[in-house]
């Protein structure tokens, strides 16, 4: 089983999964979140060169900026004009800043 929407959400039509190659562990929220291979209460936060891969399907923008936040040691911000936009990518072994902008978030 992967870190990815399918296997993990497979009833859902909101997903989005990170996978970290640091700790091995895999987070995916499903609008109702689970968190495989790590403690469910912390997310340990990565550095924007941590290598993850990533996996979303049909997730407003602000939304993933708020997923993405508990993962990263720096500031993200939201276009406003943006913020509703729904979000599908899946990722592989990406560094955690890349995969930051091409959601379209910003780095602050």
């Amino acid at each position: 089983m992967g870190c990815n929407c399918d296997d993990n959400c497979p009833k859902n039509n909101h997903c989005a999964c990170i996978f970290s190659y640091d700790d091995n562990t895999c987070n995916c929220d499903c609008w109702g979140p689970i968190t495989l291979g790590a403690d469910r209460t912390q997310i340990a936060k990565k550095s924007l060169n941590a290598r993850i891969d990533i996996c979303v399907k049909n997730v407003e923008l602000a939304t993933l900026g708020e997923l993405l936040s508990k993962h990263c040691d720096a500031e993200l911000l939201i276009p406003a004009s943006k913020a509703r936009t729904l979000i599908t990518m899946s990722e592989k072994d990406m560094s955690l800043s890349t995969a930051i902008e091409k959601t379209g978030l910003r780095i602050g």
